[in-house]
């Protein structure tokens, strides 16, 4: 089932990617950690192509993100533990909506609970902020690497910060 529920997460069908997860328990399926995780790629998969078409609007990512709290909360009550892509796939998610304070605190928190992060999570953010122009909020996540786990900060990342925020210093 989790195959299928990735395969139109694929796909871009969001319903029936979600039909999917619904039927779980009509087949006496239950959902694990991977379930989850599809589901996050699915909604991240969705977003994504959706945001380029000019009938996305305030309430699709109020959506989004209510669809996110209803897995977060079904993980809770199931007692499943979030992954490392787990995590990763939230933060894209939430990167992707904008609502990069929220992925920041999401990597805050994975780390001070001691939850492996995986690399692409703080490059994830790291590039978000530099998108948005923050450069110092970009360094603080990239130097966040040591505490994570994932070891050094990446030099292309910390290239790419600084290179950008040059272009733009040059551009004003």
């Amino acid at each position: 089932m989790n195959t299928l529920l990735l395969g139109f997460g694929m796909r871009k069908d969001i319903d029936a990617a979600f039909n999917v997860f619904d039927d779980l328990t009509r087949y006496r399926l239950q959902p694990d950690i991977n379930t989850f995780s599809f589901l996050m790629e699915t909604l991240y998969i969705d977003t994504k192509e959706r945001l380029g078409s000019s009938h996305y609007g305030p309430d699709d990512t109020e959506a989004v993100l209510g669809a996110v709290e209803t897995v977060l909360s079904t993980m809770e009550e199931l007692g499943i533990e979030p992954t490392g892509n787990f995590i990763y796939e939230h933060i894209r998610l939430l990167c992707v909506v904008g609502n990069l304070d929220d992925a920041k605190n999401l990597l805050d928190d994975a780390i001070s609970n001691h939850t492996r992060v995986d690399l692409g999570s703080i490059v994830t953010i790291a590039n978000a902020f530099i998108q948005v122009g923050d450069f110092e909020m970009a360094r603080t996540v990239a130097d966040l690497s040591v505490a994570a786990g994932c070891g050094e900060t990446p030099f292309y990342l910390t290239k790419r910060i600084s290179d950008t925020e040059q272009r733009s210093d040059a551009s004003e």
